[in-house]
């Protein structure tokens, strides 16, 4: 009896340390996400992300949390803060499985355009792009 709940609880242990922490907004962002429409790949950890293309290019970035909140399942990030310059994404996931995230880049945030650079881009294209994505696994590298 002793070995079959020793058995056991080792079964639990190991589930239950498999897979993502879903506890918060922050850290259910880590892992595998891929573009549902462009097919690009993300693999996230704490502070960096790997963007990798279809073609199998990777763009290596850091970012900083800027604010987040679990009741609404948002969570909002500043691109490349070594810079001081990058994009905001703002990632709302769909529900509390948080598998699927709608992902709100605000180009218009930019530190490295001029002011001027930003109007004349804003006259031409759309300041946010709009993506979704799909959780695929919990890799943070390819």
């Amino acid at each position: 009896m002793k070995k079959q709940f020793f058995l056991l609880a080792i079964i639990v242990v190991i589930v239950t340390g498999c897979g993502r922490d879903l506890s918060n907004v922050k850290t259910s962002l880590y892992g595998h996400w891929v573009d549902e429409a462009s097919g690009i790949h993300y693999y996230i950890s704490d502070g960096n992300y790997i963007r990798v293309d279809d073609e199998g290019a990777e763009d290596k970035l850091s970012y900083k949390v800027v604010e987040h909140d679990t009741v609404k399942n948002t969570i909002v990030i500043q691109e490349n803060v070594e810079n001081g310059a990058g994009d905001l994404k703002e990632f709302t996931f769909e529900n509390d499985d948080r598998e699927a995230v709608e992902v709100v880049t605000d180009t218009s945030s930019n530190g490295n355009i001029s002011d001027y650079v930003k109007e004349v881009v804003k006259d031409i294209t759309q300041e946010e792009t709009v993506e979704n994505w799909e959780y695929v696994d919990d890799k943070q590298k390819p």
